[in-house]
């Protein structure tokens, strides 16, 4: 699972605003597999396929609380 020491970077209309974040906190918040069904992390290096996990990226910047989600394709062979 990604935390936020994963984090490479932070763009805000095209200009990196990394350095200017605070609080910065990742989450995994959801996984499924091929078929579409949810799933524990835990569940995903039992077996070979492909996976989507989702992440919730949460931090403060100008003094705004912001929240977004990524989603990640993760292939166990």
């Amino acid at each position: 699972e990604l935390g936020a020491s994963y984090v490479d970077g932070i763009t805000l209309n095209g200009s990196s605003i990394l350095s200017s974040v605070t609080n910065l906190k990742v989450a995994a918040t959801n996984a499924t597999n091929s078929s579409g069904k949810s799933i524990t992390l835990n569940e995903i290096t039992k077996e070979s396929g492909t996976y989507q996990v989702t992440y919730t990226i949460a931090f403060t910047y100008n003094g705004a609380n912001i929240t977004k989600t990524k989603t990640q394709t993760v292939i166990v062979s």
